[in-house]
């Protein structure tokens, strides 16, 4: 819904920059808006609620971290399963893509190493967000 959302604001641009935009499609367009944007708070209110009744603890330490509020907080443990998904730290690296990693080939190692950037990009996106 969130994808959907975007593109119904880039196509509220689009015709914005139209010669002639016409009021009617303007209107149905944030019609649309404010309808996607009702649905997107309920489910994140219904999300919230499971999250609060399964999980509260982790939920409420997870805030405890700085800069990671209650919607980072909340996908973190849904995209993780509440972090049961792995028995070890190295398999959550592994999973997310943060996990160091060095460019080589054979014998040669070329310039410093990185993280591995291969996993679960949105937990990777949402730590970079925080940070």
């Amino acid at each position: 819904m969130i994808t959907e959302r975007t593109r119904l604001l880039n196509r509220q641009q689009a015709h914005a920059h139209r010669a002639k935009p016409s009021p009617f499609v303007i209107k149905q367009m944030n019609r649309q808006q404010r309808q996607l944007q009702q649905h997107i708070h309920a489910c994140e209110q219904h999300l919230e609620q499971l999250v609060k009744k399964s999980f509260a603890e982790l939920y409420e330490r997870l805030q405890t971290i700085p800069a990671i509020g209650a919607k980072t907080a909340l996908e973190l443990i849904i995209i993780t399963d509440g972090f049961t998904r792995f028995e070890e730290v190295k398999a959550l690296c592994a999973y997310t893509g943060v996990s160091p990693t060095t460019f080589r080939s054979g014998s040669s190692v070329r310039g410093r190493g990185g993280i591995a950037k291969m996993g679960q990009g949105r937990i990777r996106q949402l730590l970079y967000v925080c940070s």
